[in-house]
Parts: C-alpha cells; structure tokens; sequence
C-alpha cells in the first residue's frame, strides 16, 4: 500500500495537470483529436482534480442563448459541481458554433429557440462570475474561436454577442488574458472593450476602426501581437496615439510582434514616432514593406532583439550595415535571422 500511494503522489500530477471540461461544446471524438488530454470527469471520479493546472473548456456558443434555470446540465452548474480548483492558473475557451438541438434534431426553423440579446447578457455574466469563483487563481484565459458557418441572421447575432461579451468581461476580470483569431464573416465590435490582454492575435480581416482600437486599449499589457494582411497605415494607426507624431504609444511589455503581410505605406515616413515603440521587443517578424520594422531595426530595439525574419530590402539592407559599428555589435543578442 505504501508503493501505491508513493507511485499515485508522483504519477498524478503529471496526468492530471490538464483536464477537459466540457460544457456542451465538443462530442467527444471531437475531445479526443482536439484536446488530447484526460477528462475534469475522470479527474473527479479518481478524486484528482486538485491537481489540475490548465484547463481546457468547449463551449457550444447557443448554449448561451438557452434559459438555464433548474437545468443542471448548463454551464454554471456543471462548474459548481466540480468545487474550488484552485490549482488552475490558465484556462483555454474553445467555442464551438454547434447547431442548435433543434436545427441537429431535424426540426423546423421555426422551432429553434428565439434569439433573446438579455437572456445571452445574463448567462454569460453568470458563467464568468462562475468561472472566477470556481478558478480563484487563475491567470491567464485564452478564448479560440472556430469558424462559423451559421447561415440564419439570428444565429450570427448570437455569435457575435456571446464572443463579444466574453471577451469583454474576461478581459477586464483577468489580468492576462489573451483573444486568439477573430475569424472570417465575424463582424465583432464589443470586443474592442477588453482593455486587459497580453496577447491579440488578428487574421483575414478588412481591419476596421474597432480592431486598431482593441490594439490600442491593450498597448501597456500586449505581450504578443500577430496581425495578418495588414495595411501600412492601418500599423501606424496601432502605434500612434493620434494624429502627432509626438503622442505616440510605448507598449511597454510587447515582446513577439509578427505582421504577415504587410502592403506598402502611403503616410510619409516622417510622420512616425521617433522613440523606440517597443522598449522590450524580443521577436519581429514581418512579411512586406513595414517602415515601423525599419525604425526598429535604426533604434534602440537593435539592443534586445533576439529573433529577426524580415523581407530585405534596399532600405532594410542600409539600416542594417550603413555603419560599420553595426556589423560587430548592432545586434548583441541576436540568435537567429532569416532575411
């Protein structure tokens, strides 16, 4: 007895450092090719759950739109069952956009559940009061979207409200907390209302005025920045904090920017900020004709950037050897570079 309670104190906290909940979002053959990790359910039976650390949630979006009084199936009660995890410092939200049971049941449109904006407000202030007080220490929350393919007016407007709020209360509660692709046919505005995330991850969007605000909320807690497909002065804009030059913004705490593509600018370069940015500028990343990146590469960034992959150019090429100082130590702790 006493070798089996040894090899349990070591061997379950490495199997159950991550769980699944599950909150009707995934089936689970789907858990299984997603996830890949043990169950909160299996966690609960062997009486393991204190040792879970990460947790994984699916979440099918109508469910907010579903009257959860007396149902013990619904989000809120399935996290009051599992206790006090107070072991959980992160947690990754995956939505799935499900049919509802009425649209997978075979049944008439007009029999799917109404679309109703104050029961969604009400359910999902409930389930992140719910998720707080069941994850007391938690950290970091990430929220991933999958593609959405609701064809009726409604549903999309139930997407789009309950990807919104979320993001918009957890990023005010949690103070790391991360928006992971907002996807194609999407239109969210409310989430520019986040104001406390550490990573914004932006792809296949025609950028709006909300998405370079959303940037511009979280520049002293951006940590991660990655934009897809972005126009030149649509950057800039991220990195002004207005028409003068002289307010621009310092992000403080970026560390990884990446900017897929990035089409040729139209503002004068003399219209950019003459400090450096992004004082703590680890990683950049850039496909296309990004004249911040060449400011960077001029300024003090050239200090403490480690990783450098860039498109080279004439311009890019006379920032990097126009001096030759620079060609023993323009880049003291540069460990890799891809031009």
């Amino acid at each position: 007895m006493g070798v089996c309670r040894g090899w349990r104190l070591a061997v379950c906290p490495l199997f159950y450092s991550t769980a699944l909940l599950d909150l009707g979002g995934t089936t689970s053959a789907e858990a299984k090719d997603v996830f890949r990790v043990m169950s909160m359910a299996d966690a609960m039976d062997n009486g393991c759950q204190h040792y879970v650390k990460d947790v994984y949630m699916a979440i099918n979006v109508y469910t907010f739109n579903e009257d959860w009084g007396g149902v013990l199936t619904d989000p809120v009660s399935v996290l009051r069952g599992c206790g006090q995890l107070s072991a959980v410092r992160s947690c990754t939200i995956r939505i799935w956009p499900h049919d509802t049971p009425a649209l997978r049941d075979g049944d008439k449109e007009t029999k799917t559940v109404g679309w109703c904006s104050r029961r969604i407000a009400n359910n999902i202030d409930a389930f992140v009061a719910s998720l707080a007080a069941t994850m007391p220490n938690m950290r970091r929350v990430a929220i991933h979207t999958t593609t959405l393919y609701a064809q009726q007016p409604a549903q999309s407007r139930i997407v789009e409200q309950v990807y919104g709020c979320l993001h918009r209360l957890i990023g005010a509660q949690i103070t790391h907390a991360s928006l992971s692709h907002i996807g194609d046919g999407l239109g969210v505005t409310t989430v520019s209302e986040a104001t406390a995330l550490q990573s914004i991850i932006l792809s296949h969007l025609d950028f709006m005025p909300h998405h370079v605000e959303l940037v511009r909320r979280n520049f002293q807690s951006l940590e991660r920045l990655h934009i897809y497909q972005l126009k030149h002065d649509t950057a800039v804009q991220m990195v002004l904090g207005g028409d003068d030059h002289e307010q621009a913004l310092i992000y403080p705490r970026l560390k990884h920017l990446y900017i897929g593509s990035c089409l040729e600018a139209n503002r004068p370069a003399a219209a950019l900020p003459m400090i450096d940015p992004f004082p703590r500028l680890k990683v950049l990343v850039y496909r296309g004709d990004f004249l911040l990146g060449l400011q960077v590469l001029r300024g003090e960034s050239r200090a403490h950037l480690n990783h450098l992959a860039i498109d080279i150019n004439s311009a890019i090429f006379d920032a990097l050897f126009s001096h030759a100082g620079d060609r023993a130590g323009g880049f003291p702790g540069l460990g890799y570079v891809s031009l």
